[in-house]
């Protein structure tokens, strides 16, 4: 203990070896300033107020006893809400060990901090909330006694139990999907099932084939496929110029409505791909094409179609020969086309409007018609001819009559 005496300001402010301390009055002893004070100090070192008895108490870097409570400055038996047991202080939320490396969660069930393995049974430790939980926050699963935002290498996402797991663990008819990390009922994007591993395959082996249709990697096709040994997949018999008929599994030289014959996949399709970019053409046979025909030589790049005529509120738009809905700088909407030029080469009395970027017979207010390059302008040009702008917003070289030319 401390010795010497001490500043006892209750005690008729005498000099003591010990401080007062009883039922109504307790202070402690401080041996930074050798004074009795009724609230330990935290500066220049935290001291903690122990003692049960004017003999002992005193303010003191450790407890002796009891835990350390950082709120009053107080050792005391039982924490208010949580015990770090690796400082022995009394905390509000669990802190990070750096001395273990390794983050503290609360043990509700025994207020005190814990690491992950120690969280009691059926319960997991969630970063969000550095608490031991009985179920893991959204979008966080279950690996091993922590709640993880993705799974460990090797483990999969099982939604059904919120759990990362081994592709063996996968639910019934659900595979291991590499690309989602998850387990999955259809493997997708070019992978097929694999009931051996459970786990999506970008290729099958041994004597099974990887099957379009079902996505799986089977010892025998879908009806109207057939096994091709050279790469392990069903593949249809079709050969290049015919298509496969899905419809009745055969090979055709043409496809029938609603379909179209796809040359990059050898079959017949509802909707052409887009990768390269192709549209259904119904002339001269029903085909994807990449460039449309002349009697329909438009690209409906919403329906993906060959169109003669634009559909309703697009426009013919002709340096990629497609419907647009509005007619890009520096074209005007003429009709339904988008043009560069609404006089056609000075055949049609039509002006470039810029505040709608369509050709009109009249410019609006505040503009006048450019007889030169057939615009709506702001003032007539005076260069190299000089002109005038008469009533009708037109303008004129030559004013009309009883009219004056005003320079």
């Amino acid at each position: 203990m401390t010795s010497g005496l001490f500043r006892d300001v209750a005690n008729n402010r005498t000099c003591q070896p010990t401080c007062t301390f009883n039922a109504t009055f307790r202070t402690y002893r401080n041996p930074t300033l050798m004074t009795c004070t009724s609230e330990c100090p935290t500066f220049p070192e935290s001291l903690y107020a122990w003692g049960s008895n004017s003999t002992n108490a005193a303010c003191l870097p450790a407890c002796p006893t009891g835990f350390m409570n950082e709120a009053n400055m107080s050792c005391v038996s039982t924490c208010p809400f949580l015990l770090d047991p690796t400082t022995n202080r009394c905390v509000s939320v669990c802190p990070f060990n750096a001395a273990t490396n390794a983050t503290l969660y609360a043990n509700l069930a025994t207020s005190r901090c814990v690491t992950s393995d120690l969280c009691p049974n059926n319960t997991y430790a969630s970063d969000d909330s550095l608490t031991c939980l009985s179920q893991c926050p959204n979008n966080t699963y279950i690996s091993g006694k922590n709640c993880v935002m993705f799974c460990p290498n090797g483990f999969y996402i099982n939604f059904l139990t919120q759990t990362c797991v081994l592709p063996s663990a996968c639910p019934s008819n659900h595979f291991a999907n590499n690309q989602t990390t998850s387990c999955v009922s259809a493997c997708t994007n070019g992978t097929f099932g694999d009931t051996a591993t459970r786990q999506c395959l970008t290729a099958c082996y041994g004597t099974n084939y990887a099957d379009p249709l079902t996505r799986l990697c089977s010892a025998s096709c879908t009806a109207g496929l057939i096994r091709n040994a050279a790469t392990l997949t069903c593949v249809s018999s079709c050969a290049v110029g015919s298509f496969y008929n899905i419809l009745n599994s055969s090979c055709t030289a043409t496809c029938q409505s609603p379909y179209f014959a796809d040359p990059q996949s050898h079959a017949c399709v509802l909707v052409c791909p887009s990768n390269p970019m192709t549209f259904a053409s119904a002339s001269p046979v029903r085909a994807c094409v990449s460039t449309c025909p002349s009697s329909a030589p438009w690209f409906d790049m919403i329906s993906r179609v060959c169109t003669a005529t634009c559909p309703t509120n697009t426009y013919q738009y002709s340096v990629n020969v497609s419907c647009v809905s509005f007619c890009p700088f520096p074209y005007f909407l003429l009709s339904s086309a988008c043009v560069l030029n609404c006089s056609n080469n000075g055949t049609l009395n039509m002006y470039s409007d810029t505040t709608t970027h369509t050709c009109v017979n009249t410019c609006p207010i505040g503009y006048f018609s450019d007889p030169t390059t057939y615009k709506c302008v702001l003032a007539c040009p005076i260069n190299p001819i000089r002109y005038y702008a008469d009533s009708s917003r037109r303008c004129l070289t030559t004013c009309p009559s009883n009219r004056f030319a005003d320079n």
